[in-house]
C-alpha cells in the first residue's frame, strides 16, 4: 500500500500545508473540491441551540418594546386621549374597545395567514409602522369616528406584530434561554409602564412613548439575524388536547387579570393605595421586573405548570389583600403575578416555533380573554368570591388533567 502523498491524488490531501507549494495546494483543493456550505433549513436552528448574545439581547428589546406599546398606548394612551377630547364621561369607550379587540383578532389571524420565513422582517416592519402611525394619529384626531379608526389600527397592528414576533423568538434566543429573555423583556415593559412619568402622564406623553416603542420594535426585528426556521418543542403540550388545556388556562388568567385591573382603576379608593403616588408606582415597577426575571428562570427549567400555579395564587392573594384594606402590598403581589403569567403567555406559543400556535393563543386567550374580563367587570363593584374560586378550581383542574393525560416526551 502506497504511503499518503505518493499517489496522484494523495498530494492534494495529505501534504502538510506548511511545506513549499502549500498555497498552490490549497487553491487546487478549492478548485477541484468546492465547499458546499449548508443552507438554512428547518432543522438548522434547534431548540437546544444557543444563539449569540447580540441576538438574545435584540429579542429582549423586541419583546419589551412590543409589550410597552400595548400596555402604554393601547391600554392607556388611546383611552386617555378619548377622555381628553370627548369628555370624561363619553359613551365611546365600549365601542372603541370592541373595535380594538376585533381588529386584534383579525390582525392575529392575518399574520398567521401571511407569515413566511423569507418575508418575516418586512411583515413585522409593516406592523410596527402601522402601530406608530396610530400613535401619531391619536394626537390630532377630534371625532368619535376617527378615534374608532385609531382603535382599529392599534388593535390590528398589535395583533399582527405579537403573532409574528412569537413565531421568531425561539430562533433568536434558543430554547435554553427563551424563558429568561422573555422574562427580562416582559418585566422591563411592565416596569417602564409603571414609572410615574409614564403611568401618570397625559395622553400626549403616553402616545409619544407608544410611538417610541413602535420605532424601537421596528429596529429590533430588522436586526434579527438567526437563519432558518426553528425546530420547536413537541409533545403533549403542543398536541390538540394539550393546546386546548393551555389556551383555556391562559384565557382564565387573562380574563381574571383584566377584570381585577378594571375594577382597581375604576375604584378611586382602591386606586389611591395601589396605583397612585411615586413611591408606590416605582415599587410596582420593581416587582414587575423582578417577577418577570424569576419567571423566566423557572421557564428555562421547564417549570411551566409551576409558573401558572404561582401566578394564579398571586392574583388571588392580591385580591384578598386588597379586600382586607392592604392595598399597597396587594398591588406588589398583583404586579408580580401579572409579570409571571404574562411571561408564560409569550413563552408557550414562542417555544413551539410555529406561527399557528401564536394565532390561537393571542386571538383566543389574549383578545377574547381580555374582552371577557372587562365585560364581566363592568357590572361589578368588586371581585366576587365565586370568581376567585372558579379561577383557582379551573387552573388547578386543568393542570391536573394535563398531568394525567401527558404522554410521550414530557414537556414541562
Amino acid at each position: 500500500m502506497k504511503e499518503p502523498g505518493k499517489t496522484a491524488w494523495g498530494k492534494y490531501f495529505f501534504y502538510p500545508v506548511a511545506e513549499t507549494g502549500g498555497w498552490d495546494q490549497r487553491k487546487a483543493v478549492r478548485v477541484n473540491h468546492p465547499v458546499n456550505f449548508p443552507t438554512a433549513t428547518k432543522s438548522s436552528v434547534t431548540e437546544e441551540a444557543i444563539p449569540p448574545l447580540r441576538s438574545r439581547v435584540t429579542a429582549v428589546v423586541a419583546v419589551a418594546s412590543t409589550y410597552a406599546y400595548f400596555l402604554v398606548f393601547a391600554q392607556f394612551g388611546l383611552l386617555h386621549a378619548m377622555g381628553e377630547v370627548l369628555g370624561a364621561h363619553h359613551d365611546w369607550l365600549r365601542p372603541a374597545m370592541a373595535v380594538m379587540g376585533g381588529a386584534g383578532i383579525v390582525g392575529s389571524v392575518a399574520m398567521g395567514w401571511a407569515y413566511h420565513e423569507q418575508r418575516r422582517r418586512g411583515l413585522m416592519g409593516a406592523g410596527y409602522l402601522v402601530a406608530g402611525f396610530a400613535a401619531v394619529l391619536v394626537m390630532v384626531v377630534r371625532t368619535p369616528g376617527a378615534f374608532l379608526v385609531v382603535a382599529g389600527l392599534t388593535g390590528g397592528a398589535t395583533g399582527w406584530v405579537t403573532v409574528g414576533l412569537a413565531a421568531q423568538l425561539l430562533r433568536e434566543t434558543g430554547g435554553r434561554q427563551l424563558g429568561l429573555c422573555l422574562g427580562i423583556g416582559t418585566g422591563l415593559a411592565y416596569a417602564l409602564c409603571n414609572l410615574p412619568p409614564v403611568f401618570a402622564g397625559d395622553a400626549k406623553t403616553q402616545a409619544m412613548v407608544g410611538l417610541g416603542a413602535a420605532a424601537v420594535g421596528w429596529r429590533a426585528v430588522r436586526a434579527f439575524a438567526q437563519p432558518g426556521e426553528p425546530e420547536g418543542a413537541t409533545g403533549f403540550d403542543y398536541s390538540v388536547r394539550g393546546g386546548v388545556l393551555w389556551i383555556l388556562l391562559l384565557l382564565a388568567l387573562v380574563a381574571f387579570d383584566s377584570a381585577a385591573f378594571y375594577l382597581i382603576q375604576h375604584t378611586p379608593e382602591l386606586k389611591a393605595v395601589t396605583w397612585t403616588g411615586g413611591a408606590q408606582l416605582v415599587a410596582n415597577a420593581g416587582f414587575h421586573l423582578i417577577a418577570g426575571v424569576l419567571a423566566g428562570f423557572a421557564l428555562n427549567l421547564r417549570r411551566v405548570a409551576g409558573v401558572a400555579l404561582v401566578a394564579m395564587a398571586g392574583l388571588l392573594g392580591a385580591v384578598v389583600l386588597m379586600g382586607w384594606g392592604l392595598g399597597s402590598p396587594g398591588a406588589l403581589l398583583y404586579a408580580a403575578a401579572v409579570s409571571g403569567y404574562s411571561t408564560l403567555l409569550v413563552y408557550y406559543p414562542a417555544r413551539s416555533g410555529r406561527v399557528q400556535w401564536a394565532v390561537l393563543v393571542y386571538a383566543v386567550a389574549g383578545w377574547i380573554g381580555s374582552a371577557l374580563g372587562i365585560g364581566l367587570a363592568e357590572n361589578l363593584r368588586n371581585v366576587p368570591v365565586a370568581m376567585m374560586f372558579a379561577l383557582g378550581l379551573l387552573v388547578v383542574g386543568l393542570l391536573g388533567v394535563r398531568r394525567r393525560l401527558m404522554s410521550g416526551p414530557r414537556v414541562q
